[in-house]
């Protein structure tokens, strides 16, 4: 906190977001853009759309569902994605029984550590926790191969694969972009939904670069200068 700043003085820094936050919180609590689902499931958008509007498989949120940019998924939805990314691409299942797993899946959205799927003949049969051998002996037909998809698995591939993608390029350092999709067409940090001008805000209220780190972790000393001075420069056009 600066020198200058007093406990009894309103905050006025603007909050934290999640994906500004992505080392203080769990996956569970994060949201992913048609974009990003895309590329960690393997599932082309244009199926997410169809599975969408269908009904097949149905985002956590949806403002424009018939639009990539108004549906947004949570974690638990990338995590039922990528199963059934994996029983089409790497099983090719009947989708009769792609349909079955995805309502089992969206009904028991969450509800399946320790649960397993096993996939024989192209058919996929639901192994829940705590099953007994016998129990799925007698859930398929004898002579089947069997092909397990454990839903624990599948979530540490999910979790994997989000803290890959959170890794940033050494070509976005210091680089300032601007899209439609992100953060309201704010410019924001590349390879982040850090908007520069919530970086200008804490240098305004006397921050250095440490402590606007300390905010924003993801972020490296060059990212913050370019911010400020992308958004000193941008103050100054204003002023004219």
């Amino acid at each position: 906190m600066p020198d200058n700043e007093s406990p009894d003085r309103p905050d006025l820094r603007p909050p934290l977001r999640v994906s500004e936050a992505i080392r203080m919180i769990p996956e569970e609590a994060m949201l992913f853009s048609v974009d990003q689902v895309s590329r960690l499931t393997g599932l082309k958008k244009g199926r997410l759309a169809y599975w969408h509007n269908t009904d097949f498989y149905t985002a956590e949120h949806a403002d424009e569902p018939h639009r990539p940019y108004g549906r947004v998924y949570s974690f638990l939805d990338l995590v039922a994605l990528r199963t059934l990314s994996v029983l089409v691409h790497q099983h090719r299942v009947y989708l009769g029984e792609l349909r079955k797993v995805a309502e089992l899946l969206s009904d028991r959205k969450g509800d399946w550590a320790g649960c397993k799927f096993l996939v024989g003949g192209r058919k996929v049969f639901w192994v829940p926790r705590g099953s007994s051998d016998a129990d799925i002996r007698s859930a398929h037909p004898p002579g089947q191969i069997e092909m397990p998809v454990a839903m624990d698995e599948v979530t540490r591939d999910v979790q994997r694969a989000v803290a890959a993608a959170k890794q940033r390029s050494e070509d976005e350092i210091g680089k300032i972009v601007q899209h439609r999709t992100v953060a309201q067409n704010a410019h924001v940090l590349a390879g982040t939904r850090i908007p520069t001008l919530a970086v200008w805000s804490f240098h305004q209220e006397g921050y250095d670069n440490p402590a606007i780190q300390r905010q924003y972790p993801r972020l490296t000393s060059t990212d913050i200068d370019a911010a400020i001075t992308f958004e000193r420069r941008r103050h100054a056009t204003a002023s004219k």
